[in-house]
């Protein structure tokens, strides 16, 4: 079992095994095998950190906060982990330091 995370932007590698899109806004172009939009950030959360009303710490603690209402999402994503065994995360962020791929 491996977890692994890209942006929808990097080229596609077969080391890639199982996709998982974690992205909010979705565009016919990305590529992938499984979309669980429910796990992106809400919308409030991408503003504030888009508009630079929050700090990174303020985006992590609130992100994680929100992930917790969402244990369904989570169920599903272990399970895909489970069956799938190398799975990549993906989101159109190109760094995944400041990224909820990494949380």
């Amino acid at each position: 079992m491996k977890i692994l995370s890209k942006s929808v932007f990097e080229k596609e590698s077969d080391d890639d095994g199982f996709s998982i899109c974690v992205m909010r806004f979705i565009r016919k172009n990305y590529k992938y095998d499984f979309l669980l939009q429910d796990l992106a950030p809400s919308i409030k959360l991408l503003n504030d950190s888009r508009n630079k009303k929050i700090s990174w710490n303020e985006y992590e603690k609130r992100y994680l906060n929100e992930i917790k209402e969402k244990k369904e999402y989570l169920k599903e994503l272990l399970e895909l982990i489970k069956t799938k065994g190398t799975v990549t995360l993906l989101c159109a962020e190109r760094d995944d330091k400041f990224c909820h791929r990494k949380l």
